[in-house]
């Protein structure tokens, strides 16, 4: 609930809210702008979540930060592979025994065939 309270004393103090006057334009606009920062609440909301499921410890976390930096910086769909990639390696090389891995034709094919589905 204080979250809502937040984004709702933003949203009532910001310069370009105009005051909803008869006309169904700035009625229209009041819902777009209400309905923009309910999505933004609710994106923040599931990031938060999601970072405290999937970087529970301080490893992943920096492997997640390192990887938001690293795509931010050069913005290209290379770039987001050779995270991903290198993302794995790096979780890999920390943790040997959690991720043993098979290698191998089969198992690429075996990776592969979700995929295709």
């Amino acid at each position: 609930m204080p979250r809502f309270r937040i984004w709702w004393d933003y949203a009532n103090s910001c310069p370009g809210r105009r005051a909803a006057s008869s006309g169904s334009a700035s009625v229209a606009t009041g819902l777009v702008h209400g309905l923009k920062l309910v999505a933004v609440a609710i994106v923040a909301q599931a990031v938060w979540g999601m970072a405290r499921t999937l970087c529970p410890d301080l490893k992943r976390a920096a492997i997640a930060t390192l990887a938001a930096v690293a795509v931010s910086a050069h913005v290209s769909s290379m770039m987001q592979v050779a995270v991903l990639l290198c993302g794995g390696q790096v979780a890999r090389a920390a943790d040997p025994d959690r991720h043993p891995g098979r290698s191998g034709r089969r198992r690429a094919h075996e990776a592969l065939v979700p995929n295709a589905l």
